[in-house]
């Protein structure tokens, strides 16, 4: 989804697996994306994008994530070129970490860096 001003952001669904409720709040323990051959970004906290806050996830339920990245930075004030891409997001929380990789046409244009969402009721 877009933003106003070049903010774009991708939205990483969390589904509650479990036969009890759980709840996922505030930010996660760290956010990195990773591309072989480059060096290692990290998602800052903090989104252009304003959240609803997170609630108790059933049993089957949903809590979103928010990874926003930006066209028009200090490192590309003028809003291009974009790039580099990266395919390779890596979510850690208090108990584990989950990877995984951004389908081809959704990976993440960290030339502006990163920045999250908290744990949120996305609609």
């Amino acid at each position: 989804m877009d933003g106003a001003g070049g903010h774009t952001i991708s939205v990483l669904a969390f589904r509650n697996v479990d036969a009890t409720s759980c709840v996922l709040s505030g930010y996660p323990v760290r956010v990195t994306l990773s591309e072989p051959g480059r060096r290692t970004i990290t998602a800052t906290n903090g989104s252009f994008f304003p959240v609803r806050s997170s609630r108790a996830m059933e049993p089957g339920g949903v809590t979103a994530l928010g990874l926003e990245t930006d066209s028009v930075c200090a490192a590309r004030p003028d809003g291009g070129p974009r790039g580099p891409i990266y395919h390779r997001i890596r979510v850690a929380l208090p108990d584990g970490a989950i990877g995984l990789v951004a389908p081809v046409g959704r990976a993440m244009d960290v030339g502006c860096g990163v920045h999250l969402t908290k744990f949120t009721t996305w609609r």
